[in-house]
């Protein structure tokens, strides 16, 4: 099959309102996601809503697959050398109150990577007079969330490209830049065919879009790709 791709001057840019902080019962998270392209350390800010003291786990993980949806993590502290680190480990809010996490860049990544930042309630957290960074049993833990943290490479090195190749299946569609290349507003060529209405690929993540042809904006332009 060949591919053919084009794509269209937008007319006029889409603006979208995006929630910049999550609740979940006592617990506000603010960012729920940024982007970090410098080596200056960022913060998250966290704050216990509710009217009773909170304690959390704090844990960063690497995304192995960034932008599948059956997500692959690895936890920082068992990287030889992780691109960014979290701390503290461990948080304790009474209530109202708020700390804020700080995110340290450990290098410039030649291509962007993705983490995402757990801050877990501890429901039974006992602390002991040792210099122990453990938690002792029994613990529990309740709903949490996970913030999404881009890792880009220095503004002025990011490259955004993209490929598509058809196969049996539809087609491929792969990061040829080194920046996360977002599809929105897709819209699939034949009805028949599932496919979702925004698609994100990163650096070494193909994704396979089960239609042989569809529509949608990269970067406020809009694109029409297709197997002939």
């Amino acid at each position: 099959m060949k591919l053919k791709y084009y794509a269209l001057l937008s007319i006029g840019l889409i603006f979208s309102n995006i929630n910049s902080s999550y609740a979940d019962g006592a617990l506000m998270v603010l960012p729920i996601s940024m982007s970090v392209s410098d080596e200056s350390p960022h913060t998250v800010t966290v704050k216990n809503t509710g009217d009773e003291a909170m304690y959390l786990k704090v844990e960063l993980q690497k995304v192995l697959n960034p932008g599948d949806k059956n997500e692959k993590k690895v936890i920082v502290s068992s990287l030889p050398s992780p691109g960014l680190i979290a701390f503290p480990a461990k948080l304790a809010l009474g209530p109202n109150q708020s700390k804020k996490l700080t995110i340290n860049p450990l290098y410039s990544p030649e291509k962007e990577e993705v983490y995402r930042l757990y801050i877990l309630p501890v429901r039974n957290y006992q602390v002991v007079e040792e210099t122990s960074d453990k938690i002792n049993a029994p613990v529990v833990f309740a709903l949490g969330y996970g913030a999404l943290i881009r890792h880009t490479p220095e503004v002025a090195k990011q490259v955004q490209d993209w490929s598509a190749r058809c196969n049996g299946q539809g087609m491929i569609l792969t990061n040829t830049g080194n920046t996360r290349v977002l599809f929105s507003s897709v819209q699939a060529g034949n009805k028949s065919a599932k496919i979702d209405k925004s698609i994100a690929v990163f650096p070494g993540t193909p994704q396979q879009i089960n239609s042989t042809a569809f529509t949608a904006k990269v970067d406020n332009k809009s694109v029409i790709v297709k197997c002939d």
